[in-house]
């Protein structure tokens, strides 16, 4: 099985490139099940229920969601191909985890975020090393591979998270931070590691934003304001994991062409 993972999808650049490019990166890959996080497709921020079915009949078998989409009066969480992090707000909004059947073996596809810099007085969140415990005890010996998006700030936090699920989780990708890192890797126990995904979008930008915009966010003197995504020409970054029975054996970067 060939499973694709692709990074955070920033606005409309973000989709258009799904809607143009998916289907013919699962031709040329020969891809099997796709994974990619939805939380920021709507605008730059967060995910409502019409961006979801356009993502998901583009080609996309499960979207993740983080803490975003979650402040927006309409969202997905309750879709059955929408798996939102587990250990947001105490898991107010679902267990974190769904299981997914293709080609006669299930997949369980956990969304969990990161605590360093993203955990806040309003924003309550579970220890997740603690919370893929919980999850991995309850599904272990019902499926075939465990797929983990690891929403957070930090790569120390992120590189730690892999190296205690290695040899539980089948992979684990890393998204929040939109810029890929160049460590896609077998960890020492078998598990698939990516730190950052990257991001679905318009990479001449400062992590899918308006440039010009976000410069205001840090020139003395500007008045600062408010963000929005920078539209124009989307490419995919994510990365290839090659498995069979339940093992990991070659990995693949998609990275974005300028």
């Amino acid at each position: 099985m060939r499973v694709l993972f692709l990074g955070d999808i920033f606005g409309r650049s973000g989709r258009e490139a799904i809607s143009r490019d998916l289907l013919p990166l699962k031709k040329k890959e020969k891809i099997d099940f796709v994974v990619a996080n939805g939380e920021n497709a709507a605008h730059g921020f967060g995910i409502t229920e019409r961006i979801a079915k356009q993502l998901l009949d583009a080609g996309i078998d499960v979207l993740t969601i983080g803490d975003h989409a979650i402040h927006r009066k309409e969202n997905p969480s309750d879709h059955p191909r929408c798996v939102v992090a587990g250990n947001y707000q105490e898991g107010k909004f679902g267990s974190g985890y769904k299981v997914f059947e293709k080609e006669g073996q299930k997949i369980a596809v956990i969304s969990l975020l990161g605590r360093v810099f993203v955990e806040t007085d309003k924003k309550k969140i579970t220890n997740p090393f603690e919370m893929f415990d919980q999850i991995y005890a309850e599904i272990k010996d019902q499926v075939d591979m465990i797929f983990v998006d690891f929403h957070a700030e930090a790569t120390g936090e992120k590189q730690a998270f892999g190296f205690h699920v290695d040899g539980r989780a089948t992979v684990v990708v890393g998204t929040h931070t939109h810029v890929q890192t160049s460590d896609l890797k077998i960890l020492p126990k078998g598990t698939g590691y990516l730190t950052d995904l990257g991001m679905c979008g318009n990479h001449m930008s400062v992590i899918g934003a308006d440039i010009e915009r976000a410069l205001t966010h840090h020139l003395p003197g500007v008045q600062r304001t408010h963000l929005q995504p920078q539209d124009g020409d989307g490419q995919l970054s994510g990365a290839i994991f090659e498995i069979k029975n339940s093992v990991v054996k070659k990995t693949k970067l998609v990275s974005p062409k300028f």
